[in-house]
């Protein structure tokens, strides 16, 4: 064999060694290729087996999650008609509810605080506590202010509101007040219109109060008129008795005397019980005001008359004087003859001494004063406020026989037109009965 052949056998085998080599590489790239095949494909499934475990997992919490939203929704529906529900609950509530700032400022009211203390919206967003309550109250209401801030609360609570239109409004309620970290926020008040019920109490004191007197007063009318009738009874009886038993032995003298004992006795009673009819028809309010167009002059001319004819003695003197032209007045007759006679009777029964008994009477810009000066007793100053009261008689005239209802008479008379009663008294000195009363009542 040539060396031509053998070198081109040598490079043959080497081809196939090289060929042989690349396949042997091949088979191991292969074979490592297929291990890192399987080995991917492994991490593959493992990988996909967590995914699907994830996702899963995933899915149970967006359900989770949107079951929770959806319950957050029916929460927050809920609470918006819960919201909804108080709100107008509070709005239609016929208790006044109020909320209000530290300051005194309002936040929220509902429309009873807005219909009973009459202030619109507008006026309420420019409003402040403070010029709502009553200026009567406000002290009172200032110390509850100190207390609920520092967090007491106050269950009982009764304060005098005042409307815009000036109204008084008494309310009972409850108030606290909120905090937020600490700090007072806001106070909240609700109340109850108290002010019919309050009327009401006052009514059924004044008219307890005015039971309670009625008793006394016929308590004392009771023992006063026993006493009073006693006395003028007895001498109308001994008298009679005296003119029935010894007619022919005494003289016309005397019996003109028993006879005019009897006539003053009886007189006497009459006007006990003329008084009493009064006092019942002005307690009743019975006795009505009814003027009429009279001569004043004359009118007072003609008591004055009669006082100085019925009285029992000549002791007393009555002077008249007019200082002003007095022509036809409208007053009531009936009632200023009351007024008049009791005063010139009074003047004369407590002047045990005699002497003069001025009578003035005065016209000037239509108002008419009639004023009575005494020369007696005089009444003490503890008495004086006293006066008017039925029955009341002044602790210096023990020994004066009276029933006290003169005064009474007098002042509610006067009051009946409209005027005015003053009196001056001075123990041992006398006393001077003013009264104006205008002519146009």
């Amino acid at each position: 064999m040539s060396h031509l052949k053998i070198a081109k056998a040598i490079t043959m085998w080497e081809k196939t060694i090289i060929q042989i080599k690349s396949f042997l590489n091949h088979k191991q790239n292969a074979i490592a290729y297929n291990k890192q095949s399987n080995k991917i494909q492994k991490i593959n499934q493992t990988l996909e087996q967590k995914l699907q475990k994830q996702t899963l997992q995933l899915q149970q919490v967006n359900q989770q999650l949107a079951d929770k939203i959806v319950e957050q929704q029916q929460m927050e529906i809920a609470l918006r008609e819960s919201e909804e529900r108080y709100r107008d609950l509070f709005e239609n509530a016929n208790d006044l509810i109020q909320c209000v700032t530290p300051e005194g400022k309002f936040i929220y009211v509902n429309q009873a605080w807005k219909a009973t203390l009459e202030y619109s919206d507008t006026e309420i967003e420019t409003l402040s506590i403070f010029e709502v309550i009553h200026p009567d109250c406000l002290d009172h209401c200032m110390e509850i202010f100190k207390k609920i801030m520092v967090g007491e609360v106050c269950n009982e609570v009764e304060a005098t509101f005042i409307s815009k239109s000036g109204r008084k409004v008494i309310l009972s309620g409850s108030i606290n007040c909120k905090f937020v970290q600490g700090k007072p926020v806001s106070t909240r008040g609700i109340f109850r219109d108290i002010t019919e019920r309050k009327q009401a109490e006052v009514e059924i004191h004044y008219a307890l109060a005015k039971e309670r007197e009625l008793v006394e007063l016929k308590s004392r009318f009771i023992t006063t008129a026993s006493h009073e009738f006693r006395t003028p009874l007895a001498v109308i009886l001994m008298a009679a008795k005296l003119l029935e038993k010894f007619s022919n032995q005494i003289s016309e003298e005397k019996k003109q005397l028993y006879l005019e004992r009897i006539q003053t006795a009886g007189n006497h009673m009459t006007q006990l019980l003329d008084d009493i009819l009064i006092v019942g028809k002005l307690e009743a309010e019975k006795l009505q005001f009814a003027p009429t167009y009279l001569d004043l002059i004359q009118f007072c001319g003609e008591i004055v008359e009669h006082m100085q004819i019925s009285s029992t003695t000549n002791l007393h003197t009555i002077k008249f004087n007019c200082t002003s032209s007095v022509t036809h007045v409208y007053l009531d007759a009936k009632l200023l003859r009351h007024i008049l006679i009791n005063l010139l009777s009074n003047a004369i029964k407590y002047s045990p001494q005699g002497g003069n008994i001025n009578f003035e009477l005065a016209y000037k810009s239509q108002e008419i004063t009639f004023r009575i000066q005494d020369q007696g007793v005089g009444i003490p100053e503890k008495d004086q406020k006293y006066l008017f009261d039925s029955f009341y008689r002044g602790s210096n005239t023990s020994t004066i026989p009276g029933t006290g209802l003169g005064m009474s008479i007098v002042k509610q008379c006067v009051d009946l037109h409209n005027g005015n009663i003053v009196i001056e008294s001075q123990v041992g000195v006398g006393t001077t009965v003013t009264v104006t009363i205008p002519e146009q009542c």
